[in-house]
């Protein structure tokens, strides 16, 4: 009991921790019953007596309270009493940067190379089935202003829906022309659009069919749409806490690591100018400016403990969904990755031509 215990925080696989769950639910029940009815059950099925130590039931208990799920986030930053916003704030960023949602072994594999020529089309569907999710995301982007009640607050999440739809500041234009990007063909795109732009010039780089058939790639982001749907538009789900917790923590935070990963061996592929990775380029370097004004709104946002505990569920549901996405793609498009002490030992994956399918 006490290596599951241990197994328990360790991993980060979803489907050990469901196992875990299954196993606290008899643990709990066991907890609840008396010596003698412990007894009589072990001797029933032929087990020693006493085999089962109802103290150490009591210790590998965990509890169904959605705050005891956060993982090793230290849940003393939940008590206002114990700590300032900006401490919670600050561990919930450590704890984003801890997640497995940027700690991927597809990820790593990705942003390795270690798919040879092949990741450029790895990275074309990936984009493909990402855009299940993006192609939502100015929907949950107002959902979440919709809720907020100051004007500050709410001109500046209005500011972000503005350069997604392409409406730029002089600064921002500027920024363009010194990352090396045409500004002026980038002027007025939505980013929706220049999200399609891009996968189409990757998946015309890597020879791929043009066609996007939606039995291919509209399911795979599904566990996304639904976790930030609920916690950013979901009149039943939703608050101001929770929608603003996904579109900070669970987007503007990390997006910027993310796509540094996808496209880290993207950049020597002479297949692609550095146009055709402008989606990626502006929201690596615009985004850490999105994330450093909405991270405001957030402090404003945890004065409780009832609302700190919103924003934890909210943060973890959108997390996990994005791990979720990952392995939903590897295992749709059949790949392979491998860990991170095997990285630099692999080759193509066994199943690689499936991407090209």
């Amino acid at each position: 009991l006490n290596q599951l215990y241990i197994l328990y925080y360790l991993t980060k696989g979803t489907r050990i921790r469901s196992i875990m769950k299954a196993i606290t639910a008899v643990l709990s029940a066991l907890y609840a019953l008396d010596d003698f009815e412990i007894n009589h059950i072990a001797s029933h099925y032929g087990v020693v007596e006493n085999l089962i130590d109802k103290s150490l039931v009591s210790h590998i208990h965990f509890s169904l309270d959605p705050a005891s799920s956060f993982g090793d986030f230290d849940q003393t930053f939940l008590d206002p009493a114990q700590a300032t916003s900006e401490d919670f704030v600050k561990a919930v960023e450590d704890y984003v940067i801890r997640h497995q949602c940027l700690n991927h072994d597809l990820l790593d594999a990705i942003n390795d190379g270690v798919y040879g020529d092949q990741t450029l089309g790895i990275v074309a569907n990936f984009l493909s089935s990402y855009r299940g999710f993006t192609q939502n995301f100015c929907n949950f982007m107002e959902g979440c202003v919709s809720k907020m009640e100051m004007k500050d607050h709410i001109d500046l999440l209005l500011e972000n829906i503005d350069e997604e739809n392409g409406i730029y500041e002089n600064e921002d234009i500027q920024m363009m022309i010194d990352l090396g990007l045409d500004a002026e063909a980038l002027k007025g795109v939505s980013h929706k659009h220049l999200f399609g732009q891009c996968i189409r010039r990757l998946r015309k780089a890597a020879s791929l069919s043009s066609v996007e058939k939606p039995k291919d790639f509209s399911t795979i982001a599904g566990s996304m749409v639904s976790a930030f749907y609920s916690a950013c538009v979901d009149p039943r789900t939703s608050s101001p806490e929770s929608s603003i917790a996904a579109m900070y923590f669970g987007s503007e935070l990390l997006v910027s690591n993310l796509y540094r990963q996808l496209i880290g061996y993207l950049r020597s592929d002479r297949r692609l100018s550095r146009q055709d990775l402008a989606f990626f380029i502006l929201h690596i370097d615009m985004d850490v400016d999105h994330a450093r004004l909405m991270r405001l709104v957030v402090l404003d946002h945890c004065g409780t403990r009832t609302k700190r505990e919103n924003i934890m569920n909210a943060v973890k549901e959108v997390l996990d969904a994005r791990v979720s996405f990952y392995d939903k793609f590897a295992e749709t498009f059949g790949l392979i990755a491998p860990s991170r002490e095997t990285i630099g030992a692999w080759g193509i994956p066994k199943k690689a031509s499936s991407v090209y399918a």
